[in-house]
């Protein structure tokens, strides 16, 4: 039987849409497990492999009419200047945080099937270290995939966002510098690792170059900072492959390792969570028309999210370790979502909104010689990181 005998929503290839298919989909993006090929798991085929594509099976299996379309949350808001270009020029040189040029970024190591991963104890300042495996465990084949009318793109500028999720962004404080995270579990916050471990630091002691007393500073609905809700870190998670790479001279903000997670004590059940999904393989290149959008904190002087959008760039070519896209950022944004808006309709009735994280953001790429802004790139949600943030059994929370 050829692969186009397929239904395109049998992702085990049992012959047989199932629940099981539904399960199958959410262990993927849990990170349980990974598929050879993961081509065919874009069900409803809008270039992102996400939550939506689970409700899609579900739908399939109750025959109940089923659609996405991607939202531009900056629609009808003015954009707003946040920082100075002469700011934005600058910000390679911003303490603690350093956005490499094209000459230090690359090459770096390609996907492996393991990854080995610090995990820091902020009150006892002591390190373990333990492994996580990728194993595929479900074969699929390969179905042709059907291209999507271009919706219209605009220029990345700062707009202020009231709801959809902004309570999901929090604001991180570590030694004088400020950076970004997103919640993705009732104790968890993702963000990148250098906003977590001091690059800069010349010590030949891994303990003295994690950050002391980082904390996170959460907001209401509307991005607005409560400064009343900080809540002190337990725990530093960051992958190994990161401190191997990270120096003085190479923040290793734009290496495949630059993401790191940490966990507070209190119970972030009541925030926003951002669901977590990965670019399908088919379109990585081609999702110029999905608009892409960045929040964070620009730096200290706006408390409050504040969010660019953009498209993926093609000055670059995205691949399974870096998302490229032409939103501009600041400094304080590394560490925030990457991520996309989808409205989810049944039978025509809106059902509800999902903010889904293809990247964490990490790097701004300037021009060495010129400063000119390029682009930014993220680290971009792939298996290792489901699985990192997912089902990660070390996390203590």
């Amino acid at each position: 039987m050829g692969a186009s005998a397929y239904d395109r929503c049998d992702i085990d290839r049992d012959g047989t849409v199932s629940i099981r298919d539904v399960l199958c989909m959410n262990d993927f993006l849990n990170g349980k497990y990974s598929f050879p090929s993961s081509i065919d798991l874009d069900i409803n085929q809008n270039k992102i492999i996400d939550y939506a594509d689970s409700l899609a099976i579900m739908a399939k299996l109750v025959s109940l009419p089923h659609s996405v379309k991607f939202v531009d949350i900056t629609e009808n808001l003015n954009p707003q200047q946040i920082v100075s270009e002469e700011m934005l020029a600058e910000s390679e040189f911003v303490e603690g945080v350093l956005f490499p040029s094209e000459e230090i970024a690359e090459p770096y190591a390609a996907v492996e099937d393991s990854r080995e991963y610090y995990k820091f104890d902020c009150s006892k300042r002591t390190y373990t270290t333990y492994t996580l495996e990728i194993k595929p465990e479900v074969q699929t084949s390969s179905l042709d995939a059907n291209e999507l009318n271009s919706v219209s793109t605009i220029d990345g500028d700062y707009y202020r966002v009231n709801g959809n999720g902004m309570d999901g962004i929090v604001y991180f404080t570590v030694n004088g510098s400020s950076g970004t995270g997103f919640i993705v579990g009732d104790h968890t916050i993702a963000t990148a690792a250098h906003c977590v471990f001091n690059y800069k630091s010349t010590s030949t002691n891994i303990v003295d170059k994690f950050y002391k007393g980082a904390a996170v500073t959460m907001c209401d609905v509307n991005g607005n900072v409560i400064p009343s809700k900080k809540y002190t870190v337990e725990e530093i998670h960051i992958p190994k492959g990161y401190v191997d790479i990270a120096s003085p001279k190479d923040s290793g903000a734009a290496s495949p390792y630059d993401y790191a997670l940490v966990t507070v004590s209190e119970d972030l059940s009541s925030y926003t969570h951002f669901r977590l999904g990965i670019p399908s393989p088919n379109y990585i290149n081609n999702m110029d028309e999905v608009k892409i959008f960045v929040s964070g904190f620009p730096d200290d002087a706006n408390k409050y999210v504040s969010t660019s959008v953009g498209h993926e760039s093609k000055d670059r070519s995205s691949n399974e370790q870096r998302l490229y896209y032409t939103n501009d950022m600041y400094a304080g944004m590394s560490g925030g979502p990457a991520y996309t808006v989808t409205d989810i309709y049944e039978n025509e009735n809106f059902r509800e909104r999902i903010n889904t994280v293809l990247a964490v953001n990490t790097a701004r790429h300037v021009s060495s010689l010129t400063f000119e802004f390029l682009y930014a790139s993220g680290t971009v949600m792939n298996s290792h990181l489901l699985k990192f943030y997912g089902v990660n059994p070390n996390i203590g929370y």
